[in-house]
């Protein structure tokens, strides 16, 4: 290969998860966030010629918050409840590319003659942005009317 096929990737994130005892329940607060930068570049032929390559960078942040109350299950009444948010942002460009070499390979494909264009390099770009915001309510109860009948 004419291009050494690179791989980096920075990524980190925290967790913070806060518990406090009420009366009768458990309220949860768990917040996070997290980031990832990926950087990648290939030689499509896999040859010593320059044919094409192909390369992505890409970005990804997210903030999530979830709070909730819960009750012991082992109550004859039993719940959990509570609120989710997430923030979510994806950015990438893909960069592709031909190189001198990839003439012979248009005249192949075209069926004509093209001839040297020295210097010779095309590439296209496409760039995404993705962009999201979620939230959530939940719910889930159980009622033991015995010990051997539960209603969810």
């Amino acid at each position: 290969q004419n291009t050494p096929n690179t791989f980096e990737r920075d990524q980190y994130g925290a967790t913070i998860k806060i518990e406090s005892q009420l009366q009768k329940s458990t309220l949860t607060s768990i917040t996070a966030y997290n980031s990832s930068i990926d950087k990648y570049f290939g030689d499509n032929d896999q040859t010593i010629k320059d044919v094409s390559g192909w390369g992505r960078n890409q970005k990804l942040k997210n903030f999530s918050q979830e709070i909730r109350i819960a009750t012991p299950r082992n109550k004859q009444f039993s719940y959990i409840a509570g609120l989710y948010y997430l923030n979510e942002n994806v950015a990438g460009r893909d960069t592709f590319t031909l190189g001198t070499d990839f003439l012979p390979v248009a005249e192949v494909l075209l069926g004509q003659t093209i001839g040297q264009i020295p210097n010779y390099l095309e590439s296209a770009t496409t760039n995404a942005e993705i962009k999201s915001q979620s939230a959530a309510v939940f719910f889930s109860g159980q009622y033991r009317v015995n010990k051997q009948f539960n209603i969810s």
